[in-house]
């Protein structure tokens, strides 16, 4: 099942079901950068299933609410507005707009409803945005004691540095990584299998977490129910 939206394939439910393919794929290579080069996939495939689904449930929402419905009969043109607005703002928002959102729209903190560690889940989107555009996970830089104030060329820089540093600092206290590889710049570390499983795990539960908390709250049209499906089956493989 793929829907579209104005046009735009739903391709979450594709980055979903690739997961377990891709967690297959990798039993049938003895090729150790092989694996990783699968390991960086279901991270990317990971953080846009998240994404995706979290914004269809919003847009369902929106779409399929006794409000868009009121609107719709009464001729409210002015309510109508309202929920094109936003409607808008939801197809092209990225995660943070999502998060805040969703505080807007349903009245639901993310880092709450998720009955995991929601560190886990920004760090999924730390690895995922600085590895989709070729970004390297270690600075030098990042590793020279007692180092000098850091300058940088533009706030973006400053916030991609930071991402880093949170990422590699995440992954060692939960020993996913060892503090000494982060000596190694240029590491292939960040790709091995222990990592992946902890954020696939807690990719999955957060996905359940969120569909199952929207359905004990609301009414769920049959779009979110549909979903709801979809996320249950892939996420409990």
């Amino acid at each position: 099942m793929v829907r579209t939206y104005k046009g735009s394939t739903n391709s979450w439910i594709l980055n979903l079901r690739s997961i377990p393919l891709l967690y297959s794929a990798k039993q049938l290579t003895e090729d150790n950068m092989d694996k990783k080069a699968l390991n960086l996939n279901i991270i990317q495939n990971l953080a846009s299933a998240i994404e995706g689904s979290t914004r269809s449930l919003l847009i369902n929402h929106l779409e399929y609410s006794k409000l868009n419905i009121k609107a719709n009969n009464n001729v409210d043109l002015e309510l109508r507005a309202i929920i094109n607005i936003s409607l808008l703002h939801l197809y092209d928002a990225t995660w943070r707009d999502i998060n805040s959102m969703a505080i807007k729209l349903i009245n639901i903190k993310l880092n709450k409803v998720f009955s995991g560690d929601f560190a886990s889940i920004d760090g999924l989107f730390h690895f995922r945005n600085i590895t989709a555009h070729g970004g390297t996970l270690v600075h030098k830089i990042d590793l020279i004691p007692k180092q000098p104030e850091l300058r940088f060329d533009s706030e973006e820089a400053k916030v991609e540095y930071n991402n880093k540093k949170a990422l590699t600092e995440y992954l060692v206290k939960f020993k996913l990584l060892d503090s000494h590889v982060t000596k190694q710049a240029g590491t292939w570390e960040y790709f091995n299998d222990n990592i992946v499983d902890h954020f696939n795990e807690n990719a999955n539960k957060f996905m359940i977490d969120v569909y199952k908390n929207y359905q004990e709250n609301f009414d769920a049209c049959s779009r979110i129910k549909d979903d709801a499906e979809i996320v249950n089956k892939y996420c409990n493989q």
